[in-house]
């Protein structure tokens, strides 16, 4: 047989094996429930075994998976060694899903029942995980999809890169596994959640969605279709408690990114936030990254769904950890500490009751209970577990409790409120052991009563309105049953309440007079009062003899003390006691005025208001005599001192006033200014003037004062004042002849002076002239130009000359120049008062005959628009225009030429202000044509420079190159024309380049390359 047919046939022979084992699934089973030493191996399946459906003969694969409690990176399954197998290639582990899968090697069909079921129990669980989980549990079944025993349900991954999720969802429904139909995984706790999505071998679909009810996550598949598991984005809720949507490592979901419509759930790539977490996507999800679907994952199980003996489960823990539970708690000091230890039956436990300083141990009996005591202890006493042996295993343990040790009950203080007020609680506070029961007397032992000392060991005892001294006495504390007898006891004193005896005062006072009241009474006691009719309260203590003042200073107005209350160590007692001080008012002064400034001679009056009737004490000086008398003020306060005929400043103290009962001192002041007769110091003015000047004249004399004067020979009476240095002016505007002005007098205040003061302003006309020419043309080729004024007055005026604001030389009404610039001329009067006239201003522009060259021009030719731009910038200073070919025809001012013919031309050009010749230059436009059709009917055979036939080039050099740059043709003269031949071949249609090179008569080198085209037809 062919290697081809044996290969056909092991195929069939596979085929039917699958099939047969698909309906007649062989029985699985295993009953291991064994406890889990850490750091020792264990078989999970010592109890596996397979029962084969009659003529089964094996399976392709199976799968041990730790289904429950599998901790990735730490947990594994391995094959112990127990072979050799013939039909198990090596087994293969894979960390993510938690899975071992046996197969069998290249070229075997099947796995033999037998040798599974050996190897099965040879398999072995390890870990190196240092805190482990309780309980694992393990899944051993064949296929591919994974089992989770707490929800009897099957779990199978599809990959199936850029899968839609509506595509995922309808693919899942048409899955079938051993009779259970298929849909996208619901995913309903953490361990669900973790073993299909965590341990899954990839990320994919699953089948939540909130399409149609936005930010409404419901269950869209399966038995849980129309459940909501959330509602809200990333900051929303459970309403059944469970939900795995990646919130770590700074996601936030679900959160319809950019509101794009992520209406799915996809579970996380691996390394993006929380392995096997949920994020929402859109249908499609990204085409490429961690948010591109890579398959999705179905799930096969409903209730009501009968069992399926194709998976066997079993289960390893750890030795539970034991409990503690104390006796009595808490105990009195002295009493055994008994603590109850219930574990795992006949297990040994450790222990130490003094920090680690002793280990100890117990055997828990038959039902796991055991004891240990700690006898007569005094303080706290804390039992701690350190480990639990069962046979050959022993686990650690840090279980602890703690029996408290209840002390002797103590009390540590008792105290009072010391002494207070009659009809005032007394109240004992007491400190001692916390939350103990003390009991007491307050009555000299008639009566027995109890108070509870809280939890920081304190306790209040109140007696209510005490009216005389009272005394507790402590006689037992009990805490928790232990209880010592007291002797405590102390006092609270209650004296009398505090009262006044007196209330006098120093009435009555002058005002500004301290208003003193003095007060006696209880003596030390605080006495509070009132001096401005309550509105402010004030206090002071009496001294040890009972006495005490309150004091008002300066007082102005009849001043009232009124007494509230009395306080002695807060006993209070309310007053009503009153006196007032009767304020007698001081005499004053209200206002000291006078009657100056005042002239010399003139009488200085001083006015003095205040109080009626009573008598002034003053001085008055002159400055050489000091007199010193009074003055009584009549019934209405008025009184005057004069001081005859002043010549003087004269200056008025008061020193005092009193009437019958009181005094003052005064300090008031005031001083009579003596104003001198006003004079005139000088009066100048600005004479001569020139025209257009104004006349100014200027009056110094007395500050201040006003001056009065007439202008225009007296027709006119004006006044100036004088400012505070004595000076003034006085100005007539632009006079056109000669001005007077004449003072007549002068006065400040009342004060007046005759004056007679004169003096004239002489005028002088301004000098005029005109210039011939505000601006001159400087030919280059002339060189020099005169400058002039035209001056009918021209012998009375000298002139100064500036170029550029440097003063020349002349003097004289013109200049001769050769340069140009900005020139200006004034001219001043030879005689009279040397007046000037202003500024006049001549620009002196330079020009010269253009020069023109091959750099000055831009020619534009082999165009569909001949052209020639004149670079003005640089032909010359002038202003120029342009004319083509013809030198007496019209000239215009633009510098460009157009729709110029080809060959030779001539360009114009000439100052508009007539410097030099007129300038020319030859130059040349040629053109190029882009194709040419050599087929002899006398159109266009010949292709050749158009305008570069007139004689004017010296020197030609033209080339035909084909695309590859062979020369193909070559002449030296300007009139060529080519024909389309090489050498006397023809040459075929096809574009073809040229070089062409010429001089002209001018000198001007014209350098050219192109293309044409050589068309036949």
């Amino acid at each position: 047989m062919s290697i081809k047919n044996k290969i056909s046939v092991l195929f069939l022979l596979v085929l039917c094996l699958e099939l047969f084992s698909q309906n007649n699934p062989p029985v699985l089973s295993a009953t291991d429930d064994k406890i889990f030493c850490p750091g020792s191996p264990i078989k999970i399946a010592t109890s596996f075994t397979i029962t084969p459906s009659p003529g089964d003969p094996g399976i392709s694969s199976f799968s041990i998976q730790i289904s429950s409690g599998y901790q990735l990176n730490f947990d594994k399954l391995e094959l112990n060694v127990g072979g050799p197998y013939t039909t198990i290639d090596t087994p293969d582990w894979s960390p993510s899903e938690g899975k071992l899968t046996l197969t069998t090697p290249v070229g075997v069909p099947f796995l033999s029942y037998p040798e599974l079921q050996s190897a099965v129990r040879e398999v072995i669980f390890s870990t190196t995980a240092t805190t482990i989980t309780n309980e694992k549990k393990f899944s051993l079944t064949f296929g591919d999809a994974n089992y989770l025993p707490k929800t009897d349900h099957f779990y199978q991954y599809i990959k199936s890169t850029g899968i839609t999720w509506d595509a995922a969802r309808t693919e899942a429904a048409t899955r079938t596994y051993y009779g259970r139909t298929g849909y996208l995984a619901t995913l309903l706790s953490q361990e669900e959640a973790d073993f299909a999505g965590k341990q899954a071998a990839g990320a994919g679909w699953i089948g939540g969605s909130d399409a149609g009810t936005p930010d409404v996550w419901k269950w869209v598949t399966g038995p849980e279709t129309g459940t909501i598991f959330w509602q809200g984005r990333a900051n929303g809720f459970s309403p059944n408690g469970f939900a795995f949507w990646n919130n770590g490592n700074g996601s936030n979901e679900p959160n319809n990114y950019n509101n794009s419509g992520e209406d799915y759930v996809h579970i996380t790539a691996p390394g993006v936030g929380t392995d096997g977490s949920w994020n929402d996507l859109t249908n499609k999800g990204d085409a490429t990254g961690d948010y591109q679907p890579k398959g999705y994952i179905v799930e096969y199980g409903v209730p009501g769904d009968p069992p399926l003996d194709i998976v066997a489960t079993t289960r390893i823990y750890l030795t539970p950890n034991p409990t503690i539970a104390t006796l009595i708690n808490p105990i009195c000091s002295g009493d055994n500490a008994v603590f109850t230890i219930i574990g795992m039956a006949n297990s040994t436990v450790s222990y130490t009751t003094d920090n680690g300083l002793t280990t100890q141990t117990v055997i828990l009996d038959g039902s796991g209970q055991g004891t240990a005591t700690v006898s007569g202890a005094m303080a706290n006493t804390t039992i701690k577990l350190t480990s639990i042996d069962y046979g050959s295993c022993t686990s650690p343990l840090t279980n602890s409790a703690t029996v408290t040790i209840n002390p002797t009950p103590a009390i540590t203080s008792l105290t009072s409120n010391g002494a207070v007020c009659v009809g005032t609680d007394a109240t004992f506070t007491i400190n001692g052991t916390a939350n103990s029961t003390v009991s007491y007397t307050t009555d000299n032992g008639l009566t027995n009563q109890t108070v509870i000392l809280d939890g920081s060991g304190q306790g209040t005892v109140t007696v209510s309105g005490a009216m005389a001294d009272t005394t507790i006495e402590l006689t037992s504390i009990n805490n928790n049953g232990c209880i010592s007898s007291l002797t405590n006891s102390t006092t609270v004193t209650v004296p009398p309440n505090p009262a006044i005896t007196s209330l006098t005062s120093n009435d009555p006072v002058c005002s500004g007079t301290d208003a003193v009241f003095t007060i006696n009474g209880t003596a030390n006691a605080t006495v509070s009062y009132t001096t401005d009719n309550r509105l402010t309260n004030q206090t002071v203590i009496l001294d040890g003899s009972g006495q005490g003042t309150a004091t008002v200073s300066a007082a102005m107005v009849d001043t009232t003390i009124k007494l509230t209350s009395i306080n002695n160590n807060g006993c209070i007692s309310s007053l009503t006691n009153s006196t007032t001080v009767t304020i007698s008012a001081s005499p004053a002064i209200t206002s000291l005025t006078s009657n100056g400034p005042v002239c010399v001679g003139t009488d200085a009056i001083f006015t003095i208001n205040g109080s009626a009737n009573a008598t002034v004490n003053y001085t008055t000086d002159d400055g050489t005599t000091t007199t010193n008398s009074t003055v009584t003020l009549d019934g209405l306060g008025l009184g005057t001192v004069t001081v005859l005929g002043a010549m003087t400043n004269i200056t008025i103290k008061l020193n005092s006033i009193n009437n019958s009962n009181c005094s003052s001192i005064l300090t008031n002041t005031e001083i009579i200014s003596i104003t001198p007769d006003p004079a005139i110091a000088s009066l100048t003015s600005n004479n001569p003037i020139c025209t257009g000047t104004d006349a100014v004249f200027t009056i110094n004399g007395t500050a201040n004062a006003t001056v009065s004067y007439t202008t225009a020979g007296g027709a006119t009476n004006q006044t100036v004042t004088l400012d505070g240095s004595g000076e003034g002016t006085v100005t007539v505007a632009t006079p056109i002849n000669d001005t007077t002005i004449r003072l007549g007098s002068i006065n400040v205040g009342s004060c007046s002076t005759v004056v007679t003061n004169t003096t004239m302003v002489t005028f002088t006309t301004t000098p005029d002239f005109d210039l011939a020419q505000n601006t001159y043309i400087l030919c280059k080729d002339v060189g020099t130009i005169t400058l002039k004024t035209l001056n009918p007055l021209e012998n009375n005026y000298t002139y100064e000359w500036k170029k550029d604001g440097t003063t020349l030389s002349s003097v004289l009404d013109s200049i001769v120049t050769n340069s140009t610039g900005n020139y200006t001329v004034k001219a001043f009067s030879i005689t009279g008062s040397g007046c000037e006239s202003s500024e006049k201003r001549i620009e002196v522009l330079g020009s010269e005959e253009a020069t023109i060259t091959n750099n000055n021009l831009l020619i534009t030719d082999d165009s569909n628009n001949n052209s020639l731009q004149i670079l003005t910038s640089n032909i010359g200073i002038g202003d120029y225009e342009f004319v083509l070919d013809d030198a007496s025809g019209s000239y215009t001012d633009s510098s460009f030429f157009e729709n110029i013919a080809t060959g030779m031309h001539t360009l114009y050009a000439r100052d508009k202000n007539g410097c030099g010749g007129i300038a020319t230059y030859e130059f040349f436009v040629l053109a190029y044509p882009k194709f040419f059709t050599p087929n002899g009917d006398g159109k266009n055979d010949i292709w050749k420079i158009e305008g570069a036939d007139d004689g004017s080039f010296t020197v030609a050099d033209i080339s035909i190159y084909n695309r590859f740059g062979v020369l193909l043709f070559q002449s030296d003269a300007s009139n060529f024309g080519w024909d389309g031949l090489s050498q006397g071949k023809i040459l075929p249609s096809n574009t073809y380049w040229f070089k062409v090179i010429l001089k002209g008569i001018n000198g001007r080198k014209i350098e050219k390359t192109g293309r044409v085209s050589l068309m036949r037809k």
